[in-house]
């Protein structure tokens, strides 16, 4: 007798039929093309995605969502938020079997859960709006903030406070990308009010422990939150955190809930992307120098001792509090896909 051997893969092409697996392959497509920290874009195509795959799926629902998930992991190097994504979805398919079974049906209605989706949908694109809100309760009259590269969610908490009281932000470039010039002109570009009430000084990363003692508050996003508290963020804002807790500044983090992650970072090397180092060495001075290894990590992974604050669509809240965050939006059964 011979043996066939059915890889998982192949199973889950059988789980997903072509409309879905269609829609599958054009997420992880355009993720590929988008920047590592537009996570809200990134959030919004895969539950648009997961609603093509919850109408169409023949079988059980939570078992196509969970072979999305293993695919996008497989595909996908920065997959965190996308999987959150997932995560939530299938936390939204089991309330809704539960409200079947409470109404006596015991059958789940497609058309409640699309709406559930939609509205998480709705929830993750006024998130930045609904952050900045709550910028007057934490931003003062002349007060100097501290910003660290580019994060539209910080310019549009910093925008929000600027309408009503003039205080300065000190922004640090973040070489070698250099985002941080450009949302230092971001900030000063149009001649509105809000404008007029910001003095923006741009300042190299290297002088970011000089100024930090003159500092009131230091503005910081994250890429992910996890489970005890600590943040991914991008490359260097360890760096300012350190920093900030020398001088006893405190630190804000201005983060959507999408990017609660059920989460803890045990295995730190899966949660550190490398970039291509050419922005800090040119291969042509590689070359002079002979072997050598130059790294250049994306993320920097921030313990929750060195933050005081988050700032989140649903409120504010202490680094201890986002696990319980964690629990309302996640179950515990879906933290391994």
């Amino acid at each position: 007798f011979g043996l066939v051997f059915i890889s998982r893969m192949d199973t889950e092409e059988h789980i997903l039929n072509s409309k879905a697996e269609e829609a599958v392959q054009d997420l992880i497509k355009r993720l590929s093309r988008i920047p590592t920290l537009q996570t809200a874009q990134a959030a919004i195509l895969t539950a648009r995605t997961l609603l093509v795959v919850v109408t169409v799926s023949r079988v059980n629902v939570a078992a196509a969502l969970r072979a999305v998930g293993r695919r996008i992991t497989a595909a996908c190097q920065d997959h965190l938020i996308v999987l959150n994504v997932i995560r939530r979805v299938l936390r939204m398919v089991r309330e809704e079997k539960e409200r079947g079974e409470g109404e006596g049906h015991g059958v789940m209605d497609v058309k409640l859960l699309v709406q559930a989706i939609d509205d998480y949908i709705a929830d993750v694109e006024l998130s930045a709006g609904l952050i900045a809100e709550q910028a007057v309760d934490h931003l003062h009259a002349n007060e100097v903030v501290f910003a660290f590269g580019w994060s539209r969610s910080v310019e549009a908490f910093l925008r929000e406070a600027a309408k009503t009281r003039r205080f300065e932000v000190i922004v640090a470039e973040n070489a070698p990308d250099c985002d941080g010039r450009e949302f230092a002109r971001a900030l000063v570009a149009k001649a509105t009010e809000e404008s007029r009430n910001l003095t923006v000084t741009l300042i190299p990363d290297s002088a970011i422990f000089a100024v930090m003692g003159r500092v009131h508050k230091a503005i910081i996003s994250a890429h992910a939150v996890m489970a005890d508290g600590s943040i991914v963020a991008p490359s260097g804002i360890h760096l300012v955190t350190l920093a900030a807790r020398h001088f006893s500044v405190p630190v804000v983090v201005c983060v959507g809930s999408h990017k609660l992650t059920p989460l803890f970072p045990h295995n730190r090397d899966a949660l550190h992307d490398l970039l291509s180092p050419a922005a800090v060495l040119r291969y042509e001075e590689h070359a002079r120098l002979g072997p050598s290894n130059v790294y250049r990590p994306a993320h920097d992974i921030i313990p929750p001792g060195l933050l005081q604050l988050f700032v989140t669509n649903l409120g504010g809240f202490s680094p201890s509090y986002i696990y319980r965050l964690i629990n309302d939006h996640y179950d515990d059964i879906d933290s391994d896909l």
